[in-house]
Order: C-alpha cells, then structure tokens, then sequence
C-alpha cells in the first residue's frame, strides 16, 4: 500500500475483462490494497518486493469470504491473462502484480522517473532519474512496443492472447481472408482460451486448423464428381449436358423431322 494511506484506482478499470464478476473484481482490489508499496521481508526473511502480496491461499480465501478452490482458480486467470505471476512456497504464495508501478505511482512537485519497466520479479527500471521523488511515471508503450513485448512473452513460454488485428494480418498470410477474426477471438476468449482439457500454447496454430476445417466444409459442398462407369450418353447424363436424349420413335421423328415406317419403329422391338 501506498504511504500516504490509499491506492490509485484508475477508471479504465471498468474495461477490464473481469470487472463485471463481483468475485475477481474483489479479489483483485484486494491484491492491489495489500501490495507492499516499498520492499520489505516476510517473518522468516523472505524479501517482498514492492508490489507483491504474501498470504497463502487459506488466509487469501478467508479475507474474501470465498473457499481456496474459488481462490485458486481466479489467480490462475489473472496468471493466464498476465495480470500476476505467481511464486508458489511452501507455506504462501508471492503475488507479483505486473504493471503495479503503472497504476500506482503519480507524478509529484518534487520531480519524477520517466521510463518503461521492464521486468516484474526483479521490477527493473529503465530511464532517467529527475528531482529528489521517487515517484515512476511510465509512459504508455506503442503498439510497436507492445508487440514486441508480447513476441518476447511467447518465446519465453508464456502464452499471450492475440489482438484482432494480429488474427486478421496472419489469416491474410496464409491466405484465410474468409476467417472473421473477432469471431475467432470471442469463441476462444468464451473458452478461457483452452483447447479441451489443455491451454492454448500457439492462437496461430488454431487459425491453421480453422482454415483446415473451412476447406474440408468447402469440399463437401461441391458437386460430386460423375461415376467413372457412368456413360456420357446416358439419358440423365444427356439431361445433366443440356441436351434432350432420343428415347422413342416419336422423338426421333420430332427431331430429324422424318417419318418413320412401321418397320422402322419397330425395329429393336422383340
């Protein structure tokens, strides 16, 4: 918490995906007021970092009137969807709120750091230091910087939830104009973002597969190919060509305009 006695809640937090479930909005207020606001240590040495929270999920679920299993299963989301990491003990857990700097720290008379965090266990900062404060401004990274972060998340192993535009860009690559790609990133957001029973490691992959599965429905809506024993100068064939096929005598006769003799008409008959 802050040494002036409160937290900073910005309103853009009412955007934010989770908002409206009274469950993960409390809980999530509740990291961000319990948060040490400088670096300290924990009863047996352990240092806290400024903007982690220490407590084991019992004490976790007791604070919010909820059981662990609710617990658990709100901070392995906020883990999934980047808000937290998480370093699990024995005995506790080490919450570290990513980001906790750009939400929390104002700027003052005194004077400021501008500069971009890098980082969220070690909270490495980068920029330069003006005025005795220590107050961190960060400034809004672009969206070049933003995909670059994402893409260095992904090699680390960490799955990141695409944009749409990044959805759209790939499905042109490969060539899926048809795919709509906000279609495709409600129905996994619906999801949770899991594939079955597993989490989804490649979102690329799952365009693959979708452009997959639209040339397959493509494929069955064609018109099936002709028999190979089917002869061309079937009646139905020659129906299926355009054409009238000569079934009778009278039809003969309608067609080369000729009348033919009894004899004639009758030849082929038994």
């Amino acid at each position: 918490m802050s040494d002036r006695g409160f937290i900073v809640i910005d309103r853009k937090i009412t955007e934010w995906r989770w908002w409206k479930n009274n469950t993960a909005r409390g809980l999530w207020l509740y990291l961000l007021v319990n948060a040490n606001w400088k670096t300290g240590f924990n009863s047996d040495g352990t240092e806290i970092k400024r903007g982690q929270v220490c407590r084991s999920l019992r004490n976790i679920a007791a604070d919010n009137d909820v059981n662990i299993k609710t617990i658990r299963y709100w901070l392995k989301k906020f883990e999934e969807t980047g808000e937290i990491e998480v370093i699990r003990a024995h005995r506790y857990n080490v919450i570290c709120i990513v980001n906790y700097a750009k939400y929390q720290d104002v700027p003052t008379d005194k004077g400021t750091i501008t500069g971009t965090i890098t980082g969220t266990n070690t909270g490495t900062i980068t920029g330069t230091i003006t005025g005795t404060d220590r107050t961190i401004v960060t400034k809004k990274p672009s969206n070049k910087e933003t995909i670059k972060e994402r893409d260095k998340r992904d090699k680390a192993g960490r799955f990141v939830p695409p944009s749409t535009s990044e959805v759209t860009d790939y499905a042109h690559e490969i060539g899926f104009d048809s795919l709509n790609a906000q279609y495709f990133l409600d129905y996994y957001e619906s999801k949770g973002w899991m594939i079955g029973k597993n989490h989804m490691k490649s979102w690329k992959a799952a365009v693959r597969t979708w452009k997959t599965r639209n040339q397959g429905k493509e494929a069955n809506h064609a018109e099936p190919e002709r028999k190979s024993e089917e002869s061309e100068y079937t009646p139905e064939a020659l129906r299926r060509a355009g054409f009238s096929p000569i079934e009778s005598a009278d039809d003969f006769e309608r067609v080369f305009g000729v009348t033919l003799t009894d004899e004639e008409r009758n030849i082929g008959k038994k």
